[in-house]
């Protein structure tokens, strides 16, 4: 697995007072925009431009909570129209729709009487209206006329518990074949899966399958590409549910608390939804984690920091790379790069963390002559007295600095490191080379010991170039946490091997930390009276940034989460930098081409679009001056990606 990273997490909606959230859905045919329903308005906020963490709200639509006109099915969007729909009532079956120019969610809305009460709505690009899927397991579709798809299964006689409908989706594959999918429970769980041809307004079942489980659902996802389905269940199993049958994937382990009550099934920790072919999130209140949805292998942690936002009811993605929350109080979103899961990603993923004992790799020949002396030498058991004779000195000092309740203060500490480091205790002269056992150890005591405030000692650390940021993977996100600035421009000058996630996780990390606070601060760690404003401490760590070495391939996939705010930002300063002449110009028009070419589908749809093509004038120019010549450059026959590749 690999290792945890902490995900930046922005508002879309909060809750005012005591309202609290119905339910959110993805806006489609826009560029991040989200529906969110509360229970006394409903809200389109957009999440690709926000301010202080808070996405935009470009509409909303108020209505009297607990009453006859309150809503509550979670309103959506036509996939082409600019019309809503929503289910208000407490029974839960009338649908109403409004335009965009509505100002307020009232009685005298036009609506029509359901014969059910609705479970969900869903609108897709590929239909010509709302598909209302009912508690009864009935599915119907309306765009202007009631269209019943899917009748109600007929009710069992006798004794049989009472057909409910705990999981419903509608989505398209690759090819644009429309899939309904419904999961109903009574006696046993059925699912059905149907196809959908928007031409004639036909659905015609594709697979069903029968279920036996005493367990509650808390949630699922439905995959287009093999039509199978990814259920969560209350005991923390996870299955499958394809073509093959039901299989048991792996367990989510909740630590059970003896004594109390069951949680209710809207309170579970875990929901989960579709990122991508073959690969889903499961988030809880502490975590996301993306998972092979085929073999049950865990990919990535992105680890949540604590939030007083009520339950998490929901998650779902939504383009590009973005990542919905749905909480009780509040609506987040982050963005999460999830790939389509292969047979190469999964490969190695369930391996359990190598261990450092009982392993001695001998990688030179060793004579048979020599056997009896190298040998033991290298026994597990007797190597550290054989190999560090006469380093005593050493490992009495790392005894004590590696070990909290040896050097459990700040003092403490420095007083044995200055002992050990500093020549004659004079902090101005290093005693020797240090050796990189030493650093690689003690760097690691100063990072997990954080909360004492050893940056002084990390800082010598880090500029002895015996610091590798792989080595200590959690070296940058300790730094970003606690904003040592002075350490991370440290860090970016002398860690040689910052990958280029990281580096773009820092871009991030600066753009929304660019404040009087950080100059300030900067100002006190580093002594350096050249940053004094905002925009200069940008300037600062985006440039160290830019410069570092990197590989095309993997900058491009890391660039892909970079929000639209982000990337117009990077092209502006890119531009500056372009007319300087103390630039690494390679590097800033190879960051320049990455960024557009990731981003240039959202770049030409932003509304900002006209302003980024002014400041790029001149570098049009040039390109064109360089294309209009007699000598074109001369495509090569294999991709530079490829070539990449194959060196590393």
């Amino acid at each position: 697995m690999d290792a945890t990273q902490m995900l930046e997490v922005n508002c879309g909606w909060s809750s005012r007072g005591a309202s609290t959230v119905v339910g959110a859905t993805y806006v489609h045919g826009s560029s991040g925009h989200l529906l969110v329903t509360a229970s006394d308005q409903v809200v389109r906020c957009n999440t690709a431009m926000y301010a202080s963490g808070v996405a935009l709200q470009v509409q909303s639509w108020d209505f009297r909570p607990d009453s006859a006109q309150a809503i509550t099915v979670p309103a959506v969007k036509h996939g082409k129209k600019p019309i809503y729909y929503a289910v208000r009532g407490k029974a839960k079956t009338e649908l109403i729709s409004w335009a965009a120019e509505t100002t307020k969610l009232d009685a005298s809305l036009p609506s029509v009487g359901l014969p059910s009460a609705v479970h969900q709505l869903f609108t897709h690009p590929r239909l010509d209206g709302v598909v209302l899927v009912t508690i009864a397991g009935s599915i119907h579709l309306y765009n202007g006329a009631l269209t019943t798809l899917v009748a109600a299964p007929a009710k069992a006689k006798g004794k049989a518990k009472k057909l409910s409908t705990v999981f419903a989706a509608v989505d398209a594959d690759a090819a644009g074949q429309l899939y309904f999918a419904i999961m109903t429970k009574a006696d046993a769980y059925n699912v059905s899966i149907y196809t959908f041809d928007p031409t004639t307004n036909k659905a015609v079942l594709h697979r069903k399958d029968t279920m036996a489980s005493t367990d509650d659902l808390t949630s699922g996802a439905f995959h287009t590409k093999d039509a199978s389905l990814s259920l969560l269940w209350a005991s923390g199993l996870w299955q499958s549910v394809s073509a093959d049958g039901v299989k048991d994937l792996t367990s989510l382990s909740i630590a059970a608390n003896e004594g109390k009550k069951r949680r209710k099934v809207g309170a579970v920790a875990y929901q989960t939804c579709e990122a991508a072919p073959h690969t889903v999130a499961i988030a809880s209140s502490t975590d996301v984690r993306l998972w092979d949805s085929k073999y049950g292998v865990c990919l990535s942690t992105h680890a949540l920091a604590p939030t007083a936002h009520g339950d998490l009811l929901r998650v779902f993605a939504f383009p590009v790379h973005s990542l919905a929350l749905v909480y009780e109080k509040a609506v987040l979103f982050t963005s999460l790069h999830a790939r389509p899961s292969t047979l190469a990603t999964v490969l190695g993923k369930g391996m359990a963390p190598l261990t450092t004992t009982n392993t001695v790799l001998i990688s030179t020949m060793v004579d048979e002559k020599d056997v009896p002396v190298v040998i033991p030498a290298l026994e597990v058991e007797t190597w550290p007295a054989q190999m560090l004779i006469g380093n005593d000195a050493q490992k009495e000092v790392l005894e004590q600095l590696t070990n909290p309740s040896l050097t459990p203060t700040r003092e403490a500490f420095a007083a044995v490191f200055d002992k050990y480091v500093y020549k004659n205790g004079k902090t101005n002269k290093i005693r020797g080379v240090l050796s990189p056992l030493f650093v690689t150890q003690v760097a690691a005591r100063c990072v997990s010991s954080a909360s004492l405030g050893l940056w002084r000692e990390l800082r010598v650390l880090i500029r002895s170039r015996h610091l590798c940021s792989r080595t200590l993977p959690s070296l940058i996100p300790t730094l970003l946490a606690h904003k040592q600035w002075g350490l991370l421009d440290t860090s970016l000058r002398f860690l040689a091997d910052i990958d280029e996630a990281t580096s773009i996780r820092i871009v991030k990390f600066v753009l929304r930390h660019a404040n009087a606070a950080s100059v300030t601060r900067y100002e006190k760690l580093t002594k350096d009276a050249s940053v004094t404003t905002p925009a200069q401490f940008v300037d600062h760590f985006l440039h160290l940034v830019v410069v570092l070495p990197k590989t095309d391939v993997f900058l491009q996939n890391a660039m892909a989460t970079l929000t639209l705010p982000d990337v117009l930002a990077l092209l502006a300063l890119l531009k500056k930098w372009y007319v300087r002449k103390d630039i690494d110009m390679t590097a800033v028009v190879e960051w320049m081409s990455l960024l557009v070419d990731v981003h240039f589908t959202r770049l030409a749809m932003v509304a900002q679009h006209l302003d980024a093509c002014t400041f790029m004038a001149d570098v049009h120019g040039e390109l064109d001056q360089l294309l209009s010549g007699a000598l074109l450059p001369q495509t090569g026959t294999v991709p530079d990606y490829s070539v990449e590749t194959v060196l590393l």
